[in-house]
């Protein structure tokens, strides 16, 4: 009987060990992570998905433009396009005046 209550001691005291090691590291990653990208040295972008994608402070996301993309350019006027055209140089020139920051 002793044998069998040190046994599930040490069972649960290894199978406790275990479980508190995986939780702080996945806690110990996750903050990291987050600070990291409070801080801008990593910037996310959530995809079509809802998956978070990481890049780094410098690295542009690659965007692809597709068929319905290009029919929506086509279909705006002159005026409508010209306005478009515009906002894009204007984020474009904002971001590369401001320090990196948390999002894409």
């Amino acid at each position: 009987m002793i044998v069998e209550v040190i046994v599930s001691y040490i069972v649960g005291s290894v199978a406790g060990i275990w479980l508190f090691k995986r939780l702080a590291t996945e806690h110990t990653i996750a903050s990291t992570l987050e600070n990291l990208v409070e801080e801008g040295f990593i910037r996310t972008r959530v995809d079509k998905d809802g998956i978070t994608q990481l890049y780094k402070y410098d690295e542009h996301p690659d965007f692809t433009i597709t068929f319905d993309d290009v029919e929506d350019l086509m279909d705006m006027d002159e005026d409508e396009l010209a306005r478009r055209i515009e906002e894009v140089l204007e984020e474009y020139d904002d971001e590369e005046d401001e320090p990196p920051r948390g999002t894409v």
